[in-house]
């Protein structure tokens, strides 16, 4: 008899986290104009809403940067809205284009602030050699970036305070290279850049680094089967609890002739400007009274799922971060609001990415002992083709959905429901 408690870790009882559907991206907690956008890119694109939804608030966290911060208990807990998101999903799909077209705002700024950069750059030496003082070099604004080294990440921190943003199309490398047990001072490095606070970097050859606020915010893909492969090999070393995971349908997209109206282009666009030009001054978001109350009741529950008795190991890390997500939502979503007042609405609206990600991680990272299980199932199945592995699994375990099955499978959502028909 095949145990599903190995394959799902249940949260049955507890309403925070159950609020709603968990399974499906909470759209709702955007402004209405972006939910008729995402529902837009969905229908003209095929580009799916968890995707899209969890890129903007990437894009949004990156603009806002070190300018907002909320305090939820004074000189204990404070923190900004650096988000770290994974996109779990097989290649082939519509990962990366519908990633692309969220991010081309950020592309955009940096393609302005480069080319303000080399005219600022050729006017400083316009300038004759003599009368040039080197401290006046322009400097190039930056928050954006694809590809860096850590040296690269800190020396940008330098000069541009607000924090910076970057964006990996594969997060493969990534996540090997911070399994290293000879990974060192790089992640170190991340794992401070989630904190956030003061980072000093001693150097043989350089004077001594420091960044008095350090920012991160990071958003990359990775498929499942890679995710894992390396969460078995996890050295303990608190990378793979840091991230927010996404998961993918793996749908195979049907290509049309629709186009994304440019309306919605527009729309979207105003939106990031919006957020850009209510960030240019720091500020701390201020509280309803009703509103924190409502926090510390989600902080309470996610607490109490800590000390059950039978929580996952990996489930309790993961909550502890969680904790901290929950209070960077909260920022996310108030200043996507055009405000810097937390109301309960928003802290409602925050509840449902906690449940939200709480679900995808519970059904594609916690727990990755679930091969043995699936082993067992398709022995005793004699499944050995991709079909019948499908069918295997709806027999055995009939209360995993589709989306469920898709990720513990690395099967497309589209194959099994053709499967069960």
């Amino acid at each position: 008899m095949i145990d599903i408690e190995k394959l799902k870790i249940r949260t049955n009882g507890y309403e925070f986290i159950n609020a709603g559907n968990t399974a499906i991206f909470p759209t709702e907690i955007f402004p209405e104009k972006i939910q008729h956008v995402i529902k837009s890119l969905k229908e003209n694109a095929t580009f799916e809403p968890q995707i899209i939804g969890s890129t903007i608030l990437f894009v949004a966290s990156t603009i806002i940067g070190l300018s907002k911060k909320i305090i939820v208990k004074n000189g204990t807990w404070e923190d900004t809205p650096n988000l770290w998101i994974a996109v779990v999903g097989r290649r082939g799909t519509m990962k990366t284009p519908a990633t692309s077209y969220a991010l081309k705002p950020l592309v955009n700024d940096e393609k302005d602030y480069a080319s303000r950069f080399e005219f600022d750059l050729a006017e400083f030496y316009k300038t004759p050699k003599k009368e040039r003082d080197d401290e006046n070099r322009p400097k190039r604004r930056q928050r954006f970036s694809n590809d860096t080294t850590v040296e690269g990440l800190i020396d940008a921190m330098q000069t541009n305070f607000n924090g910076m943003g970057i964006y990996k199309d594969e997060l493969n490398g990534f996540f090997e290279e911070m399994n290293r047990y000879k990974s060192g001072g790089n992640l170190e490095f991340y794992l401070s850049a989630f904190s956030g606070g003061i980072y000093v970097k001693n150097r043989k050859s350089y004077d001594t680094q420091t960044i008095n606020d350090i920012y991160l915010s990071m958003l990359g893909s990775i498929q499942p089967e890679v995710l894992s492969e390396i969460a078995k090999m996890q050295i303990n070393n608190g990378m793979l609890d840091r991230w927010l995971y996404t998961l993918s349908d793996n749908i195979v997209p049907h290509t049309t002739d629709n186009e994304i109206p440019q309306i919605i282009t527009d729309e979207y666009k105003k939106f990031i400007a919006t957020i850009s030009n209510n960030c240019t001054e720091n500020s701390i978001l201020e509280w309803m009274p009703d509103a924190k109350t409502v926090f510390f009741t989600g902080v309470n529950e996610m607490e109490s799922m800590m000390a059950d008795e039978n929580c996952d190991p990996m489930l309790f890390t993961y909550l502890s971060k969680m904790k901290t997500y929950f209070a960077r939502f909260i920022t996310i979503i108030t200043i996507m609001n055009n405000t810097d007042i937390i109301t309960i609405e928003f802290v409602n609206h925050a509840v449902k990415l906690v449940a939200y990600y709480i679900h995808t991680a519970t059904n594609i990272f916690i727990g990755f002992d679930n091969k043995l299980t699936l082993d067992s199932i398709y022995k005793s199945e004699f499944a050995t083709t991709k079909k019948q592995k499908v069918i295997a699994i709806v027999k055995h375990l009939p209360d995993l959905n589709n989306t469920e099955i898709s990720s513990i499978t690395g099967i497309s959502r589209q194959y099994i429901i053709k499967c069960k028909q």
